[in-house]
């Protein structure tokens, strides 16, 4: 099956969330809610509205109407709703109900859904289903990441290289630091830091940390600590830990 674009997916069901304007409108989700609402009495199989409903009574916890609008869009055809109804029965631990409606989403060429059924695979300890999902998914960054993932757990340094130099030029910043780890591991430290500047740069905190890492251990000490700082104002706790150790004159 051909695979359709995260994005693309997303720009078609989200039009309101492609980009940013520079004047935001006020945010009200009562009347949002209010809106939607009657979007969706006004026109019964406008999924976008029902989706977006759904969005906002998850968003405020009424977790049960949500999941009605949600089934009313994805039995309408919206795969978003089907693929996020796969991801509440996944949350509550029913496996069985979420693989049910990632195929119904995969089934539309929803490439959220098709890596999903992937991870579930890959979670249910079965790499070639895995494998053969994400390779279902086609150019997808995420799904050559995750295929990099497994090939790397499966000890296939050659086919996991392959992989996450795909999806980093695809512009992956989870696989950028992947490789640059694996590039690091094989002793190509200069490239590996290449690699890891390209996803800092990015905004990936896990290659802000480790690019911190490699630069503290190649001396760059202060430039470390810049990069360490700024992973670890992101959140990122192994960040926290090096730069606790950076600061307190170890490396460990």
């Amino acid at each position: 099956m051909a695979g359709v674009s995260r994005s693309s997916w997303r720009r078609w069901l989200r039009p309101d969330r492609a980009a940013a304007t520079a004047d935001q409108p006020p945010t009200d989700p009562g009347e949002a809610e209010a809106w939607h609402r009657r979007a969706v009495a006004a026109d019964p199989g406008r999924t976008l509205s029902m989706v977006k409903l759904a969005d906002l009574l998850r968003k405020r916890g009424d977790a049960a109407e949500a999941e009605f609008w949600y089934k009313r869009a994805a039995d309408a055809g919206d795969p978003f709703a089907m693929s996020t109804l796969g991801d509440l029965h996944l949350n509550r631990g029913d496996q069985a109900g979420a693989e049910t409606w990632f195929r119904r989403a995969a089934g539309t060429g929803y490439v959220v859904a098709i890596c999903n059924l992937g991870d579930l695979y890959r979670a249910r300890d079965d790499p070639a289903e895995a494998e053969a999902w994400y390779r279902r998914a086609g150019d997808d960054e995420y799904a050559m990441s995750r295929l990099g993932s497994l090939f790397a757990h499966l000890g296939d340094a050659v086919q996991a290289e392959t992989w996450f130099r795909r999806a980093a030029g695809a512009g992956s910043t989870y696989a950028m630091d992947s490789l640059g780890g694996l590039l690091r591991d094989r002793g190509a430290v200069d490239e590996a830091e290449r690699w890891l500047r390209r996803g800092a740069e990015a905004g990936n905190d896990f290659a802000m940390c480790s690019l911190g890492e490699l630069l503290r251990d190649r001396g760059a000490v202060d430039e470390a600590e810049r990069w360490l700082r700024r992973a670890a104002n992101a959140g990122n706790s192994r960040a926290m830990s090096a730069l606790g150790d950076l600061l307190a004159g170890g490396q460990a």
